[in-house]
C-alpha cells in the first residue's frame, strides 16, 4: 500500500467511516476500534490506541502499525493524521517513537 492510499484509510478512520461523503464503515464500528476508554490491552479492531502526555496535556491518539515501519497515526484532536514508512525489514529509525516524541508534540498548543 502506498501513503497516499494509507493517508485515504486515516481519514476514513478520523472522520468516523466517512470517506468522501459517502458511508464506508458503520460509525459504531469505528467508535469500537478506536475508544478512548484503554483498558491493559490497547489493541483493538487493528488499532493501538494510547495516551500521550505531552507538557501536561493528555494526547489521545490510535495507530495502526503494519511490518517495518508502516504506521499510520491519528490525533483526532488536532486534525492530525501522521503516515509513514520506513525500510521493508524494520531496520530503520523507530518511527512510532518520533511520531509520539516529536511530531504529535510539534502539534500541540501549549497555554502559558
Amino acid at each position: 500500500m502506498i501513503p497516499r492510499d494509507m493517508l485515504k484509510f486515516g481519514i476514513l478512520y478520523k472522520d468516523k467511516g466517512m470517506f468522501e461523503n459517502k458511508r464506508v464503515l458503520s460509525e459504531e464500528w469505528v467508535k469500537k476500534a478506536t475508544d478512548k476508554n484503554i483498558s491493559d490491552f490497547k489493541y483493538n479492531y487493528f488499532w493501538w490506541r494510547f495516551n500521550e502526555s505531552i507538557e501536561d496535556k493528555s494526547i489521545y491518539g490510535y495507530s495502526s502499525i503494519g511490518f517495518g515501519g508502516q504506521t499510520i497515526t491519528i490525533v483526532s484532536e488536532l486534525d492530525l493524521i501522521i503516515v509513514t514508512t520506513n525500510s521493508p525489514t524494520g531496520s530503520g529509525i523507530g518511527v512510532n517513537e518520533i511520531v509520539r516524541k516529536f511530531i504529535i508534540p510539534a502539534f500541540v498548543k501549549i497555554d502559558k
